[in-house]
């Protein structure tokens, strides 16, 4: 037995099987719990399959009826986004095509062996590796709460790794957009800033890692991916 008397319910807890609930952003809205399977000591895989995919349903069901549009909207969004940037038809301009593949050796979080991870390009004025204003993880949920309102994003975001083991590969370009503001910034002042964060589904993502790369030493075409060590944020 794992509980007697459950919180005062009188019931005996033999086995039990909890699935989190999670929304179109990958956030968790609450779970599904389930106790004493009949006729069994315990739940098989069979089970954990078959509430998994439940969930799946319910999460949408709590969302809203819209919850799996927004799912297509998000992917076309980024689609057009790319296209829109390397057609130049707006007033953002492309600055940059990021070619990310893979990371390696990444850390883990205490308490599981993985973490969930996904990396974010935006261009800056001056390198974010020198600037030493306190609180910068504070700075950037700001930021990007703030641009999540924006038709054209200026974190350009990858996908988000999900409970996979071994060193996550994404495989992807990404176009990164030059804000109308640094239209007449010298190219030697810009740096692409690289993020690496931890996507947490019942609290805020957790910012890894960083790096910067200076625009002017970008080749014009782009060629092999080469590696960047990530750095911790100071400040």
């Amino acid at each position: 037995v794992r509980h007697i008397n459950y919180q005062g319910s009188g019931v005996d807890i033999r086995s039990e099987l909890v699935v989190p609930l999670f929304d179109t952003s990958r956030k968790c809205l609450g779970a599904i719990k389930c106790i004493n399977k009949h006729g069994s000591n315990g739940f098989s895989k069979e089970d954990v399959l078959y509430v998994k995919e439940a969930a799946q349903y319910i999460g949408m069901m709590l969302e809203g009826p819209d919850a799996g549009l927004r799912r297509v909207l998000a992917l076309s969004r980024k689609r057009m986004q790319k296209r829109e940037l390397i057609g130049g038809t707006g007033i953002y301009q492309c600055a940059v095509l990021c070619k990310l593949e893979r990371a390696q050796n990444l850390p883990s979080r205490a308490e599981m062996k993985h973490i969930d991870p996904y990396v974010t390009f935006s261009l800056v004025r001056g390198n974010p590796l020198e600037d030493h204003r306190p609180d910068p993880v504070q700075r950037l949920l700001r930021a990007r709460n703030k641009d999540r309102k924006e038709a054209i994003r200026r974190y350009a975001k990858s996908n988000t790794i999900i409970a996979e083991h071994g060193d996550p590969r994404w495989n992807e370009t990404i176009a990164v957009a030059r804000p109308p503001k640094f239209a007449d910034v010298p190219t030697e002042e810009l740096f692409v800033h690289v993020l690496l964060w931890d996507y947490d589904a019942l609290s805020t993502d957790e910012v890894v890692g960083q790096a910067a790369v200076p625009v002017a030493g970008l080749p014009v075409e782009m060629g092999k991916a080469k590696p960047l060590e990530l750095l911790p944020l100071v400040g």
